[in-house]
């Protein structure tokens, strides 16, 4: 069990208040403090900088779309949750481009900084970042058989800019790797389910998908997705539409890892995630019903694996996309985590661009349009 020696909330942006809060979690003998914020503050990066940098113990955390306070969604505010332990922070920067070091180098480096014999790991990342997963799957190769549980930060504008809280000030194109020293059991939940034949991704980099089938990724998917719907769609309407059908990476251990297409450049897809070539992609889709059932089902799980005596936090990362898709029915998916937990004394997280979480095999990936819970 981590300690939580002070929390606080407030779904107001005002930085006077957030001061205070600060204040008082020092005086509360706070080792080290998680902060998150929603994007709608509209506080300058100064501002924050100025408050990372001048506190009397270590700051982490991130901007999002949204964040929880036990059951309820936050869209403006702040949450502060200090801990009496002090965490080792490990941070990564310039992690869009990973190619200025080789893959020994890479690894190196996350080797010099990081004590691999620690297994219990909290991630911050940069959700813009286009180099996010390469650095993920070095962590894995580092880190082995440790527990993670990440979250994407930023806005929904997809706007690069400083959105990763550390003790240096408010970072872009960053990742924050946050050492537990106690515990952390997680547990993975989406829901969405393959609607078509598979597809073959024939050229892709990074985010970007350019051909599916040896033709023009968005013509073969904007097809697909009309035959399936039975409608002539609107291109216009491209983000409303492609948020309800994701499409699915079948993973060597059988798991459907989620990617969401945000936006269109041309006839290229661009996903929150690497698409990798000569993947095998599936269209999906997810019923509400369907997507709140897999959280309350994977949520009895984390509560048996752990039991409530065992842990103080339970840490949300859920994709901002489900609350979007979900509209009024996502409270219901907060209340059921939020009930089916046993109401834990600190539950707390955010609305996140993309979720970073162990596979079926244990091995480190990003997900999209999933739910990532955290018991420490």
């Amino acid at each position: 069990m981590v300690a939580v020696v002070y929390s606080w909330h407030s779904e107001q942006s005002d930085l006077s208040e957030l001061y205070q809060a600060i204040i008082a979690a020092e005086q509360a003998g706070a080792g080290c403090i998680l902060l998150l914020a929603c994007a709608e503050n509209d506080i300058d990066s100064q501002d924050y900088d100025q408050l990372l940098t001048s506190a009397n113990c270590a700051i982490f955390g991130g901007i999002y779309p949204g964040l929880f306070w036990q059951n309820k969604l936050l869209r403006k505010g702040h949450i502060v949750i200090a801990y009496q332990a002090k965490f080792s922070l490990h941070l990564f920067t310039d992690i869009s481009h990973p190619e200025q070091l080789n893959d020994v180098k890479l690894e190196q480096t996350i080797e010099e900084q990081l004590d691999c014999s620690q297994q219990n790991y909290l991630i911050f990342s940069d959700s813009n970042a286009s180099g996010l997963e390469t650095y993920i799957e070095k962590l894995y190769l580092c880190l082995g058989a440790a527990k993670v549980i990440g979250s994407g930060a930023g806005s929904l504008s997809f706007d690069a800019r400083p959105c990763i809280f550390t003790p240096r000030g408010m970072l872009a194109d960053a990742l924050l790797v946050v050492a537990l020293p106690h515990p952390l059991s997680t547990t993975t939940a989406h829901g969405w389910e393959a609607i078509s034949d598979p597809f073959l991704v024939t050229s892709a980099e990074h985010h970007n998908v350019h051909s599916i089938n040896y033709k023009s990724a968005f013509d073969v998917y904007w097809s697909a997705v009309e035959k399936l719907t039975g409608q002539k769609l609107n291109t216009s309407e491209f983000t409303r539409i492609a948020q309800q059908f994701p499409l699915g990476i079948l993973s060597e251990s059988g798991q459907m890892i989620v990617r969401d297409p945000v936006k269109t450049n041309g006839n290229t897809l661009v996903f929150v995630g690497d698409m990798p070539n000569n993947s095998l992609i599936y269209i999906l889709q997810g019923k509400p019903k369907h997507l709140i059932n897999d959280v309350k089902e994977k949520t009895l799980t984390l509560k048996s694996a752990m039991p409530l005596s065992e842990f103080d936090s339970l840490f949300i990362v859920d994709c901002v996309s489900r609350a979007i898709i979900m509209e009024d029915q996502f409270k219901q998916e907060l209340d059921v985590i939020y009930n089916t937990a046993g109401r834990v004394k600190y539950t707390y997280g955010a609305l996140s661009i993309g979720e970073v979480a162990n596979s079926l095999s244990g091995a480190f990936v990003l997900l999209n349009k999933s739910t990532v819970l955290g018991a420490f």
